[in-house]
């Protein structure tokens, strides 16, 4: 393995080394042992309850980013794009914003009981904003020059959208897309632990219940791993076909490294 590789392991060998520590010194009902969190992690695994409940999460959290992703990039790009479109409509976004999650996840449970609208709801007044905010802050970075030049030299609105606008905010997407995604997560678990009898949310809350620390910490570790995966196999790719465009070493960090 090269020096990169090992880097990569470093973290997470110190935060394993951490971990076990804490639990040798800690009670094991506070501070399980990472055995114990594994062996129970296996044995949900082995039980199809871990998979179930995951796939129930996920596609309440992907349905939930795709809805604010519909709402929200529309209305942040037409915020971005028309003076009077803000002065209308612009004071909607910071209320959205201001609005805390857990008041989404009680006004879900409200209006929808306990069923997959509730947290389909929370999790996608909580990406709106997000992708909305974004979306505003990408079209108001577009360089307006470069859109003259292009008009000036022939480019239709559909060719000037397509090789001006797309390229200039897909950055913003992308960052939106993320922050919606790891708060879609987050409130979705609330959402979740409040009012369904599913997800891991639902689970989770039932394990504190009961006082089962290792299945506690194994559904908690379950999530951060799905959404390693989800960056790792879904977001990042995707970026670096988008931005092939880019010079090497120009997506990530601004040095290359």
């Amino acid at each position: 393995m090269n020096v990169l590789a090992w880097s990569r392991l470093a973290f997470p060998a110190l935060l394993l080394l951490a971990w076990a520590l804490g639990a040798h010194f800690s009670d094991p009902l506070l501070v399980p042992s990472p055995a114990a969190t594994w062996g129970a992690l296996v044995d949900l695994a082995m039980s199809g309850d871990l998979w179930n409940e995951l796939g129930i999460s996920i596609q309440r959290v992907l349905i939930g980013v795709v809805l604010g992703a519909l709402t929200g990039i529309p209305f942040g790009v037409a915020l971005g794009a028309s003076g009077a479109f803000t002065r209308c409509c612009g004071a909607a976004l910071p209320a959205v914003s201001a609005t805390s999650s857990a008041i989404w996840a009680v006004l879900g449970v409200l209006w929808f009981g306990l069923s997959d609208m509730a947290t389909i709801f929370v999790v996608a007044m909580t990406a709106a904003p997000l992708f909305a905010v974004n979306a505003r802050d990408g079209v108001r970075a577009v360089d307006a020059d470069l859109i003259q030049m292009a008009r000036s030299m022939g480019y239709g609105p559909f060719a000037v959208a397509l090789r001006i606008l797309l390229p200039s905010v897909l950055p913003s997407f992308f960052s939106g897309a993320r922050l919606a995604l790891g708060f879609g997560w987050r409130v979705g678990l609330v959402a979740e632990a409040l009012g369904s009898p599913t997800g891991v949310g639902f689970r989770l809350k039932q394990a504190v219940d009961l006082m089962h620390t290792p299945e506690v910490f194994a559904w908690s570790i379950s999530v951060v791993l799905i959404m390693i995966v989800i960056e790792g196999l879904v977001l990042e790719p995707i970026e670096m076909r988008s931005f092939r465009w880019r010079k090497p070493g120009s997506v990530g960090s601004p040095l290359g490294a």
